[in-house]
């Protein structure tokens, strides 16, 4: 029997963890900090002070970042954060992050095992001209990938001690054979998740969008003020804003398809397998970890462009009765197979007992 861990989670200050709706690495951190209390091992969770756990709770600052309208341009608190961290590493184990771009800088200095999960890109970007530089200077570090996509954009010979994929608590989510017959977009208004594709599409295909997100930087309330905004009306096109964690699974089993016209090499995307865990198939585009998380044809289908896009809208609206509800059920399968809470913190759990033994 492995002994108990005195493990340190690490959590982006962004968002509280749980989030209460947006953000996808604090509801990661939160499945992983909570399973591993129940398993019994001692966590110390570094994250706002808002934050909900039944581990111990350190914060540098009382709220999320975003409830008071502080943006991701200004560090310091996450900075802080990892400070802190590493000035109390000596009582842990390990020391998992979960801040992408920053934790590399205190890395050297922790006196526990260091592990970083990165649930961004490792490449540049517009938004990151320099990420690569950065990463490129502690490629040695031990780095987690979410998807085998993740690590192709990577610069040479970096460090991924393991690929682990996000998992869910699928029971949260409940299976639907019977479906209405509109489509679903979900994410934050940004021109790289492809909202104005799914609209396009939708129109193209006369079928009813439903819309579902939130716009926390300038760009993305612009974005959303030009170009979603003014395609929205009561019948086709309908914006129900941002939902809850409690809200998602409604939205998710109640829906035909979701539609993921991503534009960017996304690491993961939740919502793909949260859809699936309500049995609801993924049209997405084929970028990132798109085809790790689809299989083509059998919970979804991965295509190209709007063009493909509208023809899988097609494939599915038309699909037979019995074929569709085994489209469903394998959705459901494919999670609970591959993407599960347990499954993931399995995966960590392993990770943390073979870093100790090197």
């Amino acid at each position: 029997m492995q002994r108990t861990l005195k493990i340190a989670q690490v959590a982006p200050p962004w968002t509280s963890v749980p989030p209460k709706k947006y953000g996808g690495a604090e509801l990661i951190v939160s499945y992983i900090t909570e399973e591993l209390m129940k398993r019994g091992h001692k966590v110390t969770l570094y994250a706002s002070g808002d934050s909900k756990t039944s581990a111990t709770l350190r914060s540098v600052y009382k709220k999320a970042l975003f409830s008071q309208g502080i943006t991701m341009s200004d560090v310091s608190i996450p900075l802080l954060t990892l400070f802190q961290a590493v000035s109390e590493s000596k009582k842990f184990d390990v020391i998992h992050s979960h801040i992408h771009a920053y934790d590399q800088f205190f890395i050297p200095f922790s006196n526990a095992p260091w592990l970083a999960t990165l649930h961004s890109p490792t490449s540049n970007s517009e938004a990151n001209p320099t990420r690569a530089s950065v990463f490129e200077q502690f490629k040695r570090h031990n780095f987690v990938s979410i998807s085998l996509r993740q690590r192709k954009a990577a610069p040479a010979r970096m460090h991924f001690i393991d690929n682990i994929y996000n998992g869910i608590k699928v029971g949260e989510f409940m299976y639907n054979e019977k479906p209405k017959n509109h489509f679903i977009w979900i994410a934050r208004f940004a021109a790289k998740k492809g909202a104005w594709d799914a609209i396009q599409v939708a129109k193209k295909s006369r079928t009813k969008l439903v819309l579902a997100g939130t716009a926390n930087s300038e760009d993305e309330k612009q974005y959303f003020a030009n170009n979603i905004k003014p395609h929205i009306n009561k019948s086709s096109i309908k914006f129900i804003g941002e939902i809850s964690r409690s809200q998602k699974s409604h939205f998710f089993k109640n829906a035909k398809a979701l539609l993921n016209p991503i534009q960017w090499d996304e690491p993961f995307g939740l919502t793909m397998i949260e859809a699936m865990a309500c049995g609801t198939p993924v049209i997405a585009y084929n970028r990132g970890s798109v085809p790790e998380i689809i299989k083509h044809g059998i919970t979804g289908y991965v295509v190209k462009n709007k063009q493909q896009m509208y023809k899988a809208i097609k494939k599915i609206i038309t699909l037979p009765d019995k074929q569709y509800r085994a489209m469903r059920q394998s959705c459901r399968k494919h999670v609970e197979k591959n993407f599960t809470m347990e499954k993931m913190v399995d995966g960590y759990e392993q990770l943390y007992y073979k870093m100790l033994k090197q």
